[in-house]
């Protein structure tokens, strides 16, 4: 935020640096939980009884490699988006836009995104971490969680997208 006279205020650059920091707490936390439903799309298609080709087996092992790690702290990034996103309606001019509906649907969207990462995203990247640390290459099984995580993901960044269009567009202001 600059002011008329074209330097930047003390406030304004406070509020640009949250506003940074929101973004990237969005960007981070949401972009991890996107790259778990990539990477467990690819475990849920492989078949490891057939011989695979050089560009199926890298992609394999990376996939295999990100959930080998377990649940990391990127993903609970998502936690600071709210917290941030409080300080901006404060540092805009108070909580009175609070009670706006791009607040509400944004603040929703959020709880709503990270019921579906604890009730079912992350539990099922515990249980692929486990499967996968043990060397248990059970293919059904396997295939089985890498889908509840792929669908895990993909629920999760849909309330993630209606919240951030939300923010974006801003609807009532």
């Amino acid at each position: 935020m600059l002011s008329k006279g074209g330097s930047a205020t003390k406030a304004g650059v406070i509020y640009d640096l949250v506003l940074l920091a929101h973004v990237a707490a969005g960007l981070i936390g949401y972009g991890s939980i996107a790259f778990s439903g990539y990477f467990a799309s690819a475990l849920a298609k492989e078949d490891r009884a057939r011989s695979l080709d050089a560009g199926s087996a890298k992609a394999l092992a990376r996939a295999v490699h990100f959930f080998e790690q377990g649940p990391g702290l990127a993903p609970r990034v998502i936690y600071l988006v709210p917290v941030l996103g409080g300080v901006l309606l404060w540092l805009g001019g108070g909580l009175s836009e609070a009670s706006e509906p791009w607040v509400i649907t944004g603040g929703l969207a959020w709880l709503a995104s990270v019921g579906v990462a604890h009730g079912l995203l992350w539990p099922a990247e515990e249980a692929l971490a486990g499967m996968l640390a043990g060397g248990s290459w059970n293919n059904v099984d396997i295939k089985r969680v890498a889908c509840r995580v792929e669908l895990g993901s993909t629920v999760t960044m849909a309330f993630y997208s209606v919240g951030l269009v939300a923010m974006i567009a801003q609807p009532g202001r």
